[in-house]
């Protein structure tokens, strides 16, 4: 039997505006030697044999811009891909250090525990009825932006030190979130609310409050929901869709795994 060659799909292949992510799997494929300008981590996963849902992290890539590279994977595996822009980076960099020049270090075949985390969140991500969260996505690109840069650089400028956002900023970043939360917004325009750029932005932002973008915006959906629950007046289905959630089977879902019950159960427990 022939390994098919994989073509990425439209569910299978997700653009940013920098960045990419992709994931290839279940049925065995290769791909031909390429290269391309992004710089690209492919994380691949294998099933485990007594839960077959359940995947481990076997190995990470670690490939530079234009780098002549292969790929391929077994039946049941699964493999997720990160391609991020010359740009993308150069930002990233010159927001982190004092210098912006880089190198970056490629490696095959090893365990990177952040990439393997990013990687599987974005297997969920893709896995999901409702779609992947842009704004997600982007967060877990410019995570992986930074890592690379801070921890796989060839030479390394001196970091800049960073501070954590004060009052006034976080103030300036509810209000923003509170009248754009419906419509959604990317991490970028989160991170000029105050000024930055969205590595420093993330630095900031956890110094300040111990949370990524991500969650950060996440945890203002929650504690938004659940006043609106509270008051019992808006129905949950209008809820969601005013909190910027994609439907409402993925608010309940949110709910549930932040709260620990339903919406519904959460409204009538508050009676």
């Amino acid at each position: 039997m022939t390994t098919q060659v994989w073509q990425p799909r439209e569910d299978t292949a997700f653009a940013l505006r920098d960045a990419s992510v992709l994931r290839g799997g279940l049925e065995a494929a290769t791909i031909p030697e390429h290269s391309h300008s992004e710089v690209q981590v492919s994380v691949h996963f294998r099933p485990i044999a007594k839960n077959q849902s359940e995947r481990a992290a076997v190995h990470a890539h670690l490939y530079a811009s234009k780098q002549p590279h292969s790929g391929g994977w077994s039946q049941g595996w699964q493999v997720v891909v990160f391609q991020l822009s010359p740009q993308m980076l150069e930002r990233a960099a010159e927001e982190l250090f004092t210098g912006a020049t880089f190198e970056i270090r490629p490696f095959n075949g090893r365990g990177e525990r952040l990439f393997e985390e990013m990687a599987r969140i974005m297997l969920h991500e893709f896995e999901r009825s409702d779609g992947i969260s842009r704004f997600y996505a982007e967060s877990v690109a410019q995570v992986v932006a930074g890592h690379i840069l801070r921890a796989h650089s060839e030479t390394q400028p001196q970091l800049k030190p960073p501070n954590a956002l004060n009052t006034t900023e976080l103030l300036a970043l509810r209000r923003f979130i509170e009248e754009r939360i419906e419509t959604g917004f990317s991490v970028t325009e989160l991170a000029n609310v105050v000024g930055l750029g969205p590595q420093r932005f993330a630095q900031k932002l956890r110094l300040a409050t111990r949370l990524s973008p991500w969650r950060y915006v996440q945890a203002y959906r929650i504690s938004r929901a659940q006043k609106l629950l509270r008051e019992g007046l808006t129905p949950i289905v209008e809820i969601s869709s005013s909190l910027g959630f994609a439907s409402q089977s993925h608010f309940t879902n949110t709910f549930r795994n932040n709260v620990g019950v339903s919406p519904n159960e959460y409204r009538n427990g508050s009676r």
